[in-house]
């Protein structure tokens, strides 16, 4: 029975994934912080503009991590972050990043009651250079922002791109019956294959 449950909710979350918009499309990114500045080579890169970030564009794996990103020295500015404020509200069902490939970094979101909420911890997934990871949302969630800070690694950090994917809601309710019924559909399956995984 789990299996079954793990599988059905599996499939809906890559439908839903599937027949989503790319949130991300049109969003306004702010550098908080201090940004392109080091004090060895390292400090000799390609900057990228705060909105190539989520222009959709990829670069290849392993490219040179402090080429066409927005980089920064962690040492010296720890507190960096990064908000991406999307053109509207979406129902976020899965999240994409590329990355500096030996690095933490968390993908947060702006909850219902504005406070921020850990939406992914991306791990380093290895490699050299950019590399790029995904992520399927366990339990969708509604949000206008998201906020990219980076964890304990080598001290340099970069980000190339960042998207989001969902449904556009209004009102903080999916756009459309048909999406209203099919994510809460999503959503009390999770709840259930939850339980029952846990029990």
């Amino acid at each position: 029975m789990k299996k079954k449950i793990v599988t059905l909710v599996g499939a809906l979350v890559f439908i839903a994934a599937v027949h989503a918009d790319t949130a991300t499309v049109g969003a306004t990114v702010n550098l908080n912080g201090t940004f392109f500045t080091g004090n060895d080579a390292w400090s000799l890169g390609t900057n990228a503009a705060p909105s190539d970030l989520v222009d959709g564009v990829y670069q290849p794996t392993s490219h040179q991590w402090n080429h066409d990103s927005v980089w920064w020295n962690g040492g010296q500015n720890p507190g960096n972050n990064i908000v991406v404020d999307l053109a509207g509200s979406y129902l976020i069902t899965d999240l994409k990043l590329q990355a500096d490939d030996n690095d933490w970094y968390n993908v947060e979101y702006l909850g219902l009651d504005l406070a921020w909420h850990l939406a992914w911890s991306v791990s380093p997934p290895g490699g050299w250079g950019l590399q790029t990871s995904s992520f399927i949302v366990g339990a969708p969630f509604v949000t206008s922002s998201f906020r990219l800070t980076a964890a304990p690694g080598d001290g340099y950090y970069a980000i190339s791109e960042f998207e989001a994917n969902g449904r556009k809601v209004s009102n903080n309710v999916p756009e459309g019956g048909a999406t209203v019924a099919f994510f809460g559909a999503i959503v009390g399956l999770l709840a259930i294959a939850r339980r029952k995984i846990l029990t």
